[in-house]
């Protein structure tokens, strides 16, 4: 399950980063923290 959510997030995050920048890097990055944490932590 989480593999697949991996890969469809790398695919979304690809086709939304047509013009990567050290900010939109960066919020992508702390997006998939925070997915992960939720994952890991779904009580919160």
């Amino acid at each position: 399950m989480f593999g697949g959510f991996a890969s469809s997030y790398e695919a979304k995050s690809a086709s939304l980063s047509e013009a990567p920048s050290p900010s939109h890097s960066k919020r992508a990055a702390s997006a998939f923290g925070f997915i992960q944490l939720r994952l890991l932590a779904p009580s919160v």
